[in-house]
């Protein structure tokens, strides 16, 4: 078993909103194809918009207009939106554990040597583990049971990424003085996990 640490890293879940137009110079007005799901404060992932290529990357939602439109701040841009580009929920990991195992096979039979058990690897993996993070104001949080796709940081270019699902109620503490609330949750990986290249 590898138990493994860190101490930063991403989770994005729900579906991916696809958009369809842009606009803005620093206040950015995003159209999406149907109703969004998002609220005021919650952080979006914003990937693939070709044309005003600035809107690609993590934003906080300032408002909602309407349950198609949201806005996100960003650097004054000149660029103008051609097409494509979804977003989707995310949350900042502060702190992180994975456990990997490999599972193995018994083949001991009466002629192993000096009476010891023999093992081999029968070709299964399993992934786990625990991630904590901070929800600030009214921001969404996953409930038990959410897929989500995982990104474990283990330094600025290197991380493990896979597909997992909350398996644990969200435990969460009050951080004093702020409206920002601590979250652990515990995940079991559901497909390859990719390690660090």
């Amino acid at each position: 078993m590898a138990n493994i640490s860190g101490k930063s890293g991403k989770f994005w879940y729900g579906a991916a909103a696809t958009i369809n137009a842009a606009s803005g110079t620093t206040t950015i007005t995003v159209d999406f194809a149907s109703a969004h799901g998002l609220s005021a404060t919650d952080k979006i992932t914003i990937k693939d918009v070709v044309g005003m290529t600035d809107l690609n990357g993590d934003h906080t939602v300032v408002t909602v207009p309407d349950t198609d439109t949201i806005t996100v701040l960003i650097d004054t841009t000149s660029q103008t939106y051609t097409s494509g580009g979804t977003a989707r929920t995310i949350h900042h990991i502060t702190s992180w554990t994975l456990n990997k195992t490999a599972e193995v096979q018994n083949v001991t039979n009466s002629g192993s040597a000096n009476g010891a058990k023999v093992f081999i690897p029968n070709g299964f993996t399993e992934w786990n583990g625990s991630i904590e993070g901070l929800v600030e104001g009214n921001q969404n949080k996953p409930d038990f049971g959410t897929a989500i796709t995982i990104q474990l940081d283990v330094n600025a270019t290197e991380f493990y990424t896979g597909t997992a699902m909350i398996n644990s109620e969200a435990n969460t503490t009050t951080i004093g003085g702020t409206d920002a609330v601590k979250v652990s949750f515990t995940y079991q990986g559901t497909g390859v996990l990719t390690d660090p290249t």
